[in-house]
């Protein structure tokens, strides 16, 4: 696995299998599971309590992202550009 960090947040990026993902539009909901979700500029990406488990994040942009409580990401590859962390 490839490892990312950003500042204090390290992430472990796991090899996904493409054929096992389902293309979602937003990220909303407690569990979201073995999804594929990006192409997309976001104002803000706010995230709290959420289990990302078996999917894919890319070709993200967001202004300004908050993440709370957001459960361990199990098998999530998070490739998201994050832009202004003011």
């Amino acid at each position: 696995m490839d490892v990312r960090t950003l500042r204090q947040t390290t992430v472990l990026l796991p090899t996904i299998h493409e054929d096992d993902l389902t293309e979602i539009g937003s990220l909303d909901g407690e569990n979201v599971t073995g999804f594929v979700y990006g192409g997309t500029r976001l104002r803000e990406l706010s995230l709290s309590g959420t289990h990302l488990v078996d999917g894919r994040i890319t070709g993200l942009a967001a202004d300004r992202v908050r993440l709370t409580g957001l459960a361990q990401a199990v098998a999530a590859d998070l490739g998201f550009l994050i832009e202004d962390l003011d």
